[in-house]
């Protein structure tokens, strides 16, 4: 292998390189047990060594075997890749650490960059392209590593080769270096915060400092974001960063223009970020006129994010000069895993599996997932009878049900042979034993974070399992805008034949990017018609929302939204005071309307189904009809005898550092009629569940006012009510 000489003034920052990148390899990636002693082996030889040559030669003795790449950078820019063996050994469904020796005879500070076809994402792309790609490439560039090649002229770095399929295969991956003077560049913009902000300011509910080389967010309320201009003509751009979240949820890019100097809803990226994940995110979007600015929303409410840094480029790499290698590479085959799943009665069942390495690396790899798998979320859907293929190792999985299980964590270790995970649920309750049904009335096939490409969104037996998986018994599977036309088609104007009960599944209608939704995004269940005369796909529709409600009220729909003049409005996918806010003056107005709990999934979040969900009381067994009357019945029928609602409320439980629900049961004493009239008092008796965590917090309108109440176990006390 190439060796190189150093000069005195190399020494310093080489051996602060060399520890930045065994602290990666050992500390973080544990891919080179052999390194594990690297930085000290080199600092307690370095106290012997005079020249500045012998010290190069010890950095090189030492880190050269375990080297996959060898990278020479001329003077002029020009990039010479090598592979340092026959072949790259991979796994499938499996990552591989390597070792990237870079000698940079130019002495710049640009930008490594390592790409491939074949390392392009499945989802968003064609379906004919998914056999060829089955690679996943990363250049480790977030902490302690730096963004961009120091500039000596010897240092290492660490690429991260992922294969999906097992076999022989050739990967072409193209290297680049960009950042030369003189030279063409895709780079419009790049921040980095060793010393400031580096112009990004302008926060909004939240606060921001440069410290320790990152730019660090503190969102302290809705909406925080920040911004920073930037001037470029307009194209295809690539905003890229590196940096970890506190919480999980979706952040999003805003960009405008001199032309339309203000963001809005109709020039922003979405882009789903996941709780204590190192990692760099992307965001692709086509400026139209003269680029004027740019904000990050990095994420939906309180919490904090550190950027280590930020990049803006050209998306095509226009100007860049790359250099391909070919790289024979023999994938391995996994072994089989077996899921024996099964409900606390022994019943089977579906459930939730997240599955990390040692890492903390998800599989399988979210870029290469396909239905029935979502690559936006972290978990898989599986039953008994399944399987998933892993390689060697020893993984952490975390099992669940939905919210009335209780979260396992499972210890898989996979040696060689087909393993198997047993999972039996542990319930803290059942609600349906209590004939309380579990519901979500608004989920999406398409659209938001689901892929229009390789299909365009999913079929309804992979929205079925995302239902089983989170027991949500009836999931309300709304077509709207996105691929409205390819999805129309599963409407069947009752539940989908995919169903297995008691688990339910139907296809219904939000009016929403198209029609009415201007005057509010209208839910329409239990239609007969999917479409209005006059036409066989959504551009047809009426765009004032009473006649869309005049034409789903005429077949006996039930139809909701966050106005009044529907049936329910609603909730648990937004602020909650402004939720409750809407209905209390609904109320207040005199219109007899009821909440319900609902996801918009994976449009307000993909992280599953059911986070926001209404339980309905029925007698007997569950029936789709039923169970969508059953809210608005109770409350519009005159002389009803009592309402009795079942409310949740997400809390952490510390013991387990998990989030639980916490159960309340309202019913009035003695189960006579309210009259309807006015506000009367009546005695209310509570129930509380909490697992004996903690005192239950209640806030109850009383009148005119609010009352806090704060009790364990039963309370019974008399309230104004009506």
């Amino acid at each position: 292998m190439n060796s190189i000489a150093a000069s005195k003034a190399d020494i310093k920052p080489k051996a602060s390189q060399v520890h930045r990148t065994d602290r990666v390899l050992f500390a973080r990636l544990l891919g080179y047990n052999r390194l594990s002693r690297l930085s000290i082996r080199f600092y307690e030889s370095n106290k012997t060594f005079h020249l500045d040559e012998q010290v190069t030669k010890e950095v090189q003795r030492l880190l050269d075997p375990e080297c996959d790449f060898l990278i020479e950078i001329e003077k002029d820019g020009t990039v010479k890749p090598q592979l340092l063996k026959a072949s790259l050994g991979l796994a499938e469904n499996g990552w591989r650490t390597s070792l990237v020796k870079v000698i940079n005879r130019s002495g710049v500070g640009a930008k490594l960059r390592a790409e491939s076809p074949n390392a392009l994402p499945i989802p968003n792309g064609p379906a004919d392209e998914i056999s060829k790609r089955w690679l996943e490439l990363r250049l480790f560039a977030g902490r302690p590593m730096t963004a961009n090649l120091s500039g000596l002229g010897l240092e290492y770095r660490i690429m991260q080769p992922y294969a999906s399929q097992p076999g022989e295969k050739t990967a072409t991956i193209e290297f680049n270096v960009s950042g030369f003077p003189n030279k063409s560049s895709p780079i419009i913009r790049q921040w980095r915060f060793a010393k400031s902000t580096d112009g990004w300011g302008k926060p909004n509910s939240c606060t921001i400092e440069a410290r320790q080389d990152a730019l660090h967010i503190e969102q302290t309320g809705a909406d925080p974001y920040v911004s920073a201009p930037v001037k470029a003509r307009g194209a295809q751009m690539r905003l890229k960063w590196w940096g970890r979240a506190a919480e999980d949820g979706i952040a999003q890019v805003f960009w405008w223009t001199k032309e339309l100097p203000q963001p809005d809803g109709s020039r922003l990226a979405n882009i789903q970020v996941f709780k204590d994940r190192e990692q760099e995110y992307s965001a692709e979007f086509l400026v139209e006129g003269e680029l004027a600015g740019v904000r990050i929303d990095p994420n939906g409410g309180p919490g904090s994010t550190r950027i280590d840094w930020i990049d803006l480029e050209y998306a095509s790499g226009e100007g860049l000069e790359w250099t391909n290698l070919a790289v024979p590479c023999k994938v391995a085959a996994s072994h089989v895993v077996h899921f024996n799943v099964t409900d606390y009665d022994g019943t089977p069942c579906m459930a939730s599996f997240e599955i990390r390495d040692s890492s903390g690396r998800v599989y399988p790899s979210q870029t290469k997932r396909q239905s029935p798998d979502m690559f936006f979320q972290t978990q898989i859907y599986r039953e008994t009878g399944e399987t998933i293929r892993l390689p060697n190792g020893t993984y952490r999985v975390r099992c669940n049900h939905g919210p009335e299980s209780n979260t396992e964590i499972k210890q898989l270790v996979v040696d060689g042979k087909p393993s198997a995970l047993d999972y039996r649920v542990s319930r803290w309750i059942d609600t349906s034993k209590q004939g309380y049904w579990s519901s979500d009335h608004h989920i999406h096939a398409a659209g938001c974070l689901h892929y229009e490409n390789p299909t365009q969104g999913i079929l309804p037996i992979d929205m079925l399992r995302h239902i089983m998986g989170e027991d949500v018994k009836v999931g309300c599977c709304l077509t709207w805008g996105p691929c409205f036309d390819f999805q129309k088609q599963f409407f069947k104007g009752r539940p989908d034949d995919v169903s297995r009960y008691p688990y339910l599944l139907r296809y219904d209608i939000e009016v929403s990017g198209f029609g009415s939704h201007v005057s509010g995004h209208l839910n329409l269940l239990k239609l007969k018609q999917q479409l209005p005369p006059g036409g066989n796909s959504k551009s047809h529709w009426p765009t004032l929302g009473l006649n869309t409600l005049r034409w789903a009220k005429g077949q006996g729909a039930v139809t909701g939204n966050k106005v009044p003049a529907i049936d329910f409005l609603a909730t648990m996918n937004t602020p909650r005071a402004q939720e409750w806010n809407i209905w209390y003056h609904a109320l207040n107005c005199g219109f007899p309307v009821v909440v319900s709990g609902e996801t918009d999934f994976p449009c307000m979040s993909g992280e599953r189904v059911g986070i926001g969900r209404v339980y309905v009381k029925l007698d007997g067994r569950l029936e789709y009809d039923a169970w969508v009357e059953a809210p608005i019945s109770i409350e519009n029928q005159a002389g009803v005898t009592s309402s009795i609602r079942l409310e949740s409320e997400q809390f952490v439980d510390e013991r387990l550092g998990e989030s639980r629900m916490r159960w309340l049961r309202i019913e009035l004493v003695p189960d006579t009629p309210l009259t309807g009239a006015s506000w009367e008092h009546r005695k209310l008796r509570i129930w509380s569940r909490d697992q004996g965590v903690r005192a239950a917090a209640i806030s109850v309108n009383v009148g005119q006012g609010t009352q806090d109440l704060g009790f364990r176990g039963e309370l019974a006390q008399t309230f104004l009510v009506r």
